[in-house]
């Protein structure tokens, strides 16, 4: 296995998660999202230090074998979740089954991409987003080509009329990486009907880069770094409310204790052991060696995964925007207006959590 698994494996995630959210908008369904889940916060214990539940609680975790699954690997191997008297159960998952496995109930939490969330609770699913779990690491973007970025070195959303570009897998805008896009074509008054979708993504996007075939592709992780040194400029960046969120099911949203106990375990994590480049740290690295089956120095060179310290979430980017977004486009979602935010998502256990 070699420096591109990452790469590739979120690749795949990705690709998996386009066709989820176009597949279920094929379905066409309609029903509004329960919100059977949830409960009441009140008495749950303010701030972040260890409450143990009273009974020892299993959660199950949805996971492939990528670093974006780091901070429940870590909070296992250093007991942030046995002091919760949670009985973490760490379960490797197809990409493709992720958000399938919490709606059936074979696990309790995962991440998932915006579109295919928007859709399965369109269909009834009862999930939440409960916090944010990473955000964009600074290789990742919109790179144009080397050939533009000589040429014109002044190159502005002004000039992306008519240029081939990526945005996700398959020529679709399918993925929450086309918010980033949209907003810089709005700069100059253009949207996605002003360029030309491609189909090439992932590594084969640099092959693309480098010979013309693709003017502006969406490069993510360590081979941005690979484009610059192609000769690519990034020409958008991805910001911090781009962040990838943790989805919670039914049953844990109905044990809000449970609920809280996940999430004061995970804010610890990350504000202990994921802060800055948690590469340097061997205890760290071990685990994620462990996890990975990878050596700890191919680890190392990748980016690191930036992990907020508060679990941020950003609502009004990643799902009103994006909602706004692919219903104005149209064949992405299942439905034809926007879900509210709090059929979406849940944040009042983080927030307790949060609270000093």
């Amino acid at each position: 296995m070699n420096i591109r698994h990452n790469v590739l494996l979120r690749t795949v995630t990705a690709t998996a998660a386009v066709a989820l959210a176009l597949t279920m908008a094929a379905c066409g369904t309609n029903s509004a999202g329960s919100s059977a889940g949830g409960g009441d916060v009140a008495n749950i214990p303010a701030g972040t230090d260890p409450h143990p539940l009273k009974e020892s609680t299993k959660v199950t975790v949805a996971v492939t074998p990528s670093e974006q699954y780091m901070a429940f690997w870590v909070g296992k191997e250093k007991g942030e979740f046995q002091k919760e008297n949670i009985d973490l159960q760490i379960q490797d998952t197809n990409p493709t089954q992720l958000l399938q496995s919490v709606l059936t109930g074979a696990a309790d939490v995962t991440l998932a991409t915006p579109a295919g969330l928007f859709n399965a609770i369109d269909g009834g699913g009862d999930l939440r987003i409960v916090s944010g779990a990473f955000g964009p690491d600074e290789g990742t973007g919109y790179y144009l080509s080397p050939a533009l970025a000589k040429s014109k070195p002044d190159f502005g959303p002004c000039d992306m009329k008519g240029l081939n570009v990526t945005v996700a897998p398959g020529a679709t805008i399918g993925a929450h990486a086309a918010l980033p896009m949209s907003n810089y074509l709005a700069k100059c008054n253009l949207g996605f009907d002003d360029v030309k979708l491609g189909t090439t993504f992932g590594p084969d996007s640099l092959v693309a880069l480098q010979s013309g075939a693709l003017d502006v592709a969406m490069v993510y992780g360590s081979l941005g770094p690979q484009a610059a040194a192609l000769g690519a400029k990034k020409i958008v960046p991805f910001t911090k409310d781009m962040q990838t969120p943790w989805v919670f099911g039914q049953k844990l949203r109905s044990n809000p204790e449970a609920a809280a106990a996940v999430l004061r375990a995970l804010v610890r994590t990350h504000r202990t052991y994921l802060q800055g480049n948690y590469h340097d740290k061997p205890e760290v690295m071990k685990v994620l060696s462990q996890y990975l089956k990878l050596p700890e120095e191919t680890i190392a060179k990748f980016p690191p995964v930036p992990f907020d310290p508060d679990l941020a979430f950003d609502p009004k980017s990643m799902v009103v925007d994006l909602q706004n977004l692919w219903l104005e486009k149209g064949g992405i979602l299942s439905y034809k207006e926007p879900l509210t935010v709090d059929k979406v998502t849940d944040l009042s256990y983080l927030k307790r959590v949060l609270e000093q």
